[in-house]
């Protein structure tokens, strides 16, 4: 099990996947499913479909958040569709990237910048 656990924290660690980015839950999942530490409930079997903003990125799950609601719930990334990177000052990090002509990395806090 702890060899399933590392390969879930591998692949998720380059699903593209970030905290801020908004994603899609596309499927129901088993719980512990290929290593993820989450529970598919019946609530979550509500969410398909649905997009959420992901919160935080953990070990060996995703959190997302109702934009609405605010209510937070744990998903695995293999079930999870990246529908929007996160917006950095109101741009998406895409729209940067396409401006500049090549990825860059924004440095939040930098005082004068």
């Amino acid at each position: 099990m702890k060899d399933l656990q590392e390969a879930y924290k591998l692949l998720q660690e380059h699903c593209g996947i970030k905290a801020g980015d908004s994603a899609k839950v596309l499927r129901a999942f088993k719980s512990d499913e290929l290593g993820c530490y989450a529970d598919c409930s019946e609530v979550k079997i509500k969410f398909i479909g649905k997009t959420f903003e992901v919160v935080s990125v953990f070990d060996r799950f995703i959190r997302l958040r109702t934009k609405t609601h605010g209510v937070s719930t744990d998903f695995p990334f293999f079930v999870l569709e990246k529908v929007e990177d996160a917006l950095i000052h109101g741009v998406t990090m895409a729209e940067v990237n396409k401006e500049f002509g090549h990825e860059v990395t924004i440095i939040e806090g930098c005082g004068d910048c």
